[in-house]
């Protein structure tokens, strides 16, 4: 194979260069489409790869490998057929920047090519790729041993041959040979595909403002679109960039054309024009080409339109497949997929893409919506892995313990004789760690132990119990000896269950030991159970005194509240036949009741309940004289709110009410003030609610007073038909006083709110 006239991305780290063939791919490629067979020259995938398959297979979605299939300069993009994200077996997966070495370049031209590649991931690791089986490996295929022996041997070889012209002298000599001998086999591996595949190569690239994408230009005049944030590369034009007027005169006008131009212009060469993007496509258009290889390149020019077509065509086909299908139903296919091929719930989508990209179900939906899919999977996805790992190690660890069950163990067996019984088995395989299956033994152990423990001692409990119960079936007298009461007991099973004579020597002690405790148990316990029954008695009998002598007490006391209360009533008796007058004292009025009778039935009532109950006596004899008095007041018509003592007692110093209530004048006259008081304060309380109920008097009132006095004297007159203003007809000035006063109030508080509104101090109180 011929070496590929390229640098590789300045960021991939390279060992001696690849010696790959890259045809030219001339199909235009759209998203989700349909290309033939790769090419087997085409670089190999890594050793787990999926091989290609014999028939159209699908194409590389425009996140995967750029339309042409190399990497532009400082760029990290794909290798051509490499998916993106794809690593070998048991390596982390990463971004696809891998190295790809060969043999020495001495040997490429002495000796013929093998079917066999060497390549290097980015971390360095080789692997070594077949071009006609498509087989990836990690071992060294013994042709390529081969081939470096020999390669070896001709490194030997020809620095003997450097030796011998240094002897002679003859060092530019030797030198020229060597660059004529370097550079001859180089114009002889230059084919017209590797030709063909360096003017596929990108030469030219330009930034559009604004935006993330470029627009790349490659060596045979085509134009896709790069995105170097995600590395996205697709032919067709983006969303973002649809209809913009500098998107197309950039492709009209590619800056390496324009550079030849103005080359031509300027009389200068254009094929000693090298540009910055493609160094090497100046130096092609240099060479001139055998007919041999003008041929070819012809042959595959066809071949890439026929190519092209066949690409056009799947694409057409996944479209109208799409078109038909429901989109429920391409949804549901399409998860399926991600379950059928291992996609990890904890991966990312360009990490787990090399795993569905060749199923034909991956057509069935556009890359937004396989993006999407595939984001919701692995959201419903990664619970479910959760929940049957922790399923599977359950199971692990239940299938663990059933076999640990079902083996024969004793007390004392190790886990080294346990590994070594059931290594082989895949239940024992199951759990991976031996730490944890040791930690597993060693549990379930513990617990076998402590089971045979308790086994063993319920055991002997048993047999134990058997033999006392054995004793107790034949009756025996725990006063015989052991000797003789054995030879009634030898025929028995519970007497052979017991291990050795001794044994059922010391049983028998220890049930002839029960019993003698038994005995004096249950004779303290008779004794315990009499002196219950006599300390319940006596407690019932001291119980029964108590309540007889609550009783009793309850009876004397009722007996004494009788007696009081009846004495209580002969003394109230005694002192309403006795006494009739308020102005006699307690100490006149005990001296006159000693010389009555039932004087005596009041005797159970101390000095102090009598003298209370004779000033409660005196009181209500006040109270019964007082009222009368206040009803002969109101009865006598002269009386006014100004009328005077003297005035009413001429008229009533006769009535018995008035010589009744009290011997004293000054008495009479305080009791006859007091009552001009109160009806004065009832006759002004009278007089304001006769004003409140006047709807006459309005806030306004005040304002016509003031306007004219023919006012107030409406208000007047409208009031002398009601008794409560004739009342105070006595005191014309007091009652005019309080008409202005309650004018006034009205006054202050303005108009009353309306129905629905509350009062002021209502709201505020609230």
């Amino acid at each position: 194979m011929s070496p590929v006239a390229s640098a590789p991305p300045p960021s991939v780290g390279v060992t001696p260069v690849a010696v790959v063939s890259v045809p030219t791919v001339t199909a235009t490629v759209t998203t989700g489409q349909t290309v033939p067979l790769l090419p087997r020259s085409l670089p190999p995938g890594l050793p787990h790869a999926v091989a290609q398959p014999a028939t159209a297979i699908p194409a590389f979605p425009p996140v995967m490998v750029p339309p042409f299939r190399v990497p532009l300069p400082g760029m990290h993009i794909p290798l051509p057929g490499m998916l993106p994200s794809m690593g070998p077996p048991l390596v982390p997966m990463m971004h696809p920047q891998l190295a790809i070495t060969t043999a020495p370049a001495a040997l490429t031209g002495a000796h013929p090519l093998t079917e066999w590649s060497e390549y290097k991931t980015i971390d360095g690791k080789t692997y070594y790729y077949n071009s006609r089986t498509q087989e990836s490996t990690w071992d060294k295929p013994a042709e390529l041993k081969e081939k470096d022996k020999v390669g070896d041997e001709a490194k030997d070889d020809q620095s003997a041959e450097d030796l011998e012209a240094m002897d002679l002298g003859d060092v530019e000599l030797k030198t020229e040979a060597s660059i004529l001998g370097k550079e001859a086999p180089k114009e002889e591996e230059m084919t017209e595909e590797e030709k063909a595949a360096q003017k596929a190569r990108p030469v030219a690239t330009n930034p559009i403002p604004g935006t993330p994408w470029c627009v790349v230009w490659t060596g045979d005049d085509r134009v896709f679109f790069y995105n170097p944030t995600t590395r996205l590369s697709m032919w067709d034009r983006p969303d973002e960039l649809v209809g913009r007027v500098d998107v197309d005169k950039y492709i009209q006008e590619p800056p390496h054309k324009k550079s030849l131009d103005d080359a031509r212009k300027t009389g200068i060469n254009p094929s000693t024009c090298i540009t910055k993007e493609d160094p090497e496509a100046s130096s092609e258009e240099t060479q001139d080409e055998p007919s041999k290889a003008k041929k070819r390149k012809k042959e595959e020019v066809k071949e890439g339109d026929a190519e092209k077509e066949a690409a056009m065509e799947a694409e057409l086909k996944a479209a109208r497949d799409r078109a038909v299908v429901p989109l429920e139903a391409r949804l549901n296919q399409f998860k399926d997929m991600l379950l059928e091929r291992g996609v990890s719930a904890f991966s990312t989508w360009d990490k787990e893409l090399h795993k569905i990209v060749f199923d034909p179900r991956y057509l069935l939906l556009n890359p937004k919506e396989r993006k999407q899919v595939f984001d919701q999977f692995v959201k419903t996805r990664a619970e479910e892995e959760r929940k049957e790992k922790k399923n599977k190690l359950m199971q692990a660890k239940d299938d663990f313990r059933k076999m640990m069950e079902d083996a024969r163990f004793n007390i004392r067996t190790t886990f080294s004789e346990f590994a070594s019984r059931h290594a082989k088995d895949p239940r024992f395989k199951a759990i991976d760690k031996m730490k944890d299956r040791e930690a597993m033994f060693t549990e379930f152990m513990t617990a076998f132990r402590k089971k045979e423990k308790e086994d063993s001692k319920n055991k002997g409990e048993k047999v134990k119990q058997d033999f006392f119960d054995l004793l107790s079936d034949h009756h025996v007298d725990i006063q015989q000896r052991w000797s003789k009461v054995k030879d009634k007991l030898e025929t028995d099973q519970r007497y052979k269950a017991v291990e050795s004579s001794a044994a059922r020597e010391e049983l028998y002690r220890q049930y002839v030991e029960k019993q003698a405790k038994s005995v004096d148990a249950e004779k303290e316990k008779e004794l315990e159970r009499q002196a219950r029954i006599e300390a319940s008695l006596r407690e019932r009998e001291r119980e029964v005194q108590k309540a007889r002598s609550e009783q009793t007490k309850e009876i004397d006391r009722e007996r004494e509240q009788h007696k009081r209360e009846e004495a209580i009533q002969s003394f109230k008796a005694l002192m309403s036949d006795m006494v009739k007058s308020t102005d006699v004292s307690w100490s006149d009025t005990r001296r006159i009741l000693r010389k009555d009778h039932r004087w005596e039935s009041a005797a159970l009532l101390e000095r102090h309940e009598k003298e209370k109950l004779f000033e409660e006596h005196v009181e209500v004899l006040t109270k019964r004289k007082k009222e009368q008095f206040r009803q002969l007041l109101d009865e006598t018509t002269m009386i006014t709110l100004t009328t005077t003592w003297k005035e009413v007692k001429k008229v009533i110093k006769d009535d018995p009410r008035c010589i009744k209530f009290s011997s004293s004048d000054r008495k009479r006259q305080r009791e006859f003030e007091d009552y001009i008081k109160d009806k004065y304060i009832t006759a002004k309380a009278d007089f304001r609610t006769l004003l409140k109920e006047t709807k006459f008097i309005t806030y306004r009132s005040r304002r016509l007073i003031q306007e004219s006095d023919q006012h107030l004297k409406d208000i007047e007159k409208i009031l002398q038909n009601d008794k409560r203003y004739l009342v105070l007809d006595c005191v014309p000035e007091e009652r005019r006083k309080l008409i202005m006063f309650y004018i006034e109030d009205l006054d202050r508080r303005g108009p009353p709110p309306p129905p629905t509104a509350s009062e002021p101090t209502r709201r505020s109180t609230k």
